[in-house]
């Protein structure tokens, strides 16, 4: 019930909320760019926050939407919403204090999480599966490909060629979207608990799995993926005493899967770009 809560995280071992500001609706997902938060509000909508002085953060602007807001990406002048009906809505956000429509791409289904890349969109939708939308021409934005993924996929980001998509019922998938119009699976990885969201620093994916915590997953090298990710360690959540055990079977030209030898629960900050300022979500409910 808190909307956007920042988080100063130079102190590793003791993390200080420095900042916070409410909302007023339900906060799924932000992102960050120079000195704006963009939060994806279920019920208001998109809403810029300035946060340039992190312990006051100040309310800038918002663009209403029809339905629930599920999902943001930015990219230059433009915000990139994943709307719950529609599908892709296409903000411009070069005047922070006033956003407007510039196009949007409509999807079967409900479109829950939203990546960018270059001149491509990428949206997840529990009917549609991995959407991508060419979005070279913000005000006419048109498909590019399709991954008919299962109907619980959520959250998307892409890194290189590849698309991480996070799924409660199969874990991780990884798809090979350097073929836009040809997107297909490459690899996969089955977690312990329900995967919810993901990021990923180098060659290790790092997997929020529900009640099991954070697990950490070896997934390439360099630019290539491999067909069955590695999990190399595994943190517990606050409210687990145990360490799940593996039960997958690593490939066998994987990293040896041994929390000795990856990257250690420090790796989780390395998402956070080494930036010393972690911008967090509170959930309601």
């Amino acid at each position: 019930d808190k909307g956007l809560v920042i988080v100063d995280v130079s102190d590793k071992e003791k993390p200080v909320c420095v900042g916070r500001y409410d909302v007023r609706g339900y906060a799924h997902a932000v992102v960050v760019s120079g000195d704006y938060a963009y939060v994806a509000d279920r019920s208001n909508g998109l809403v810029i926050v300035d946060v340039s002085d992190k312990e006051k953060p100040v309310y800038v602007g918002r663009y209403r939407v029809a339905r629930d807001t599920y999902g943001v990406a930015v990219s230059d002048d433009y915000a990139y919403v994943a709307e719950y009906d529609t599908g892709l809505i296409v903000v411009d956000i070069s005047n922070k204090e006033q956003p407007v429509l510039a196009g949007s791409y409509n999807i079967k289904g409900w479109s829950v999480g939203v990546a960018v890349s270059g001149d491509y969109a990428y949206v997840a939708n529990d009917v549609s599966g991995l959407t991508i939308v060419d979005v070279s021409d913000a005000e006419a934005p048109e498909l590019a490909g399709n991954y008919d993924a299962t109907p619980n996929i959520g959250v998307v980001i892409v890194s290189g060629d590849y698309a991480y998509v996070t799924d409660p019922d199969r874990g991780l998938m990884i798809v090979d979207v350097s073929d836009a119009e040809a997107p297909e699976l490459v690899g996969s990885y089955d977690t312990d608990g329900d995967a919810h969201a993901v990021a990923v620093s180098g060659d290790y994916a790092y997997v929020a799995d529900g009640g099991k915590g954070l697990v950490i997953l070896h997934v390439g090298t360099g630019t290539t993926a491999v067909a069955t990710p590695t999990r190399t360690a595994t943190a517990a959540s606050p409210e687990t005493t145990t360490t799940p055990k593996m039960t997958q079977t690593p490939a066998k030209s994987a990293t040896k899967s041994a929390a000795s030898e990856g990257p250690g629960f420090g790796g989780v900050f390395a998402v956070a770009g080494l930036l010393a300022i972690a911008y967090l979500l509170r959930r309601q409910g």
